[in-house]
């Protein structure tokens, strides 16, 4: 399983998930949530991000690139 923050694989050598914990972050997979892939928030696995509900530009000016002209 990757973490859902970091994406570090925390999978043991036989292919299946043992840990509560990401070994690189900390994240705890039981606590049931998730990150946003738009803001990187935190959210509830069943709940919208409540980040990009209220502004749904949020997280979007993480990448701009500039033109070359």
């Amino acid at each position: 399983m990757d973490c859902p923050r970091c994406g570090s694989d925390n999978t043991s050598g036989e292919g299946y998930f043992v840990r509560r914990f990401c070994w690189l972050c900390g994240w705890d997979f039981s606590k049931g949530s998730k990150i946003c892939e738009q803001c990187h928030n935190e959210i509830k696995r069943d709940e919208d991000c409540s980040v990009c509900k209220e502004d749904p530009t949020a997280g979007s000016a993480d990448w701009n690139p500039e033109d070359d002209e």
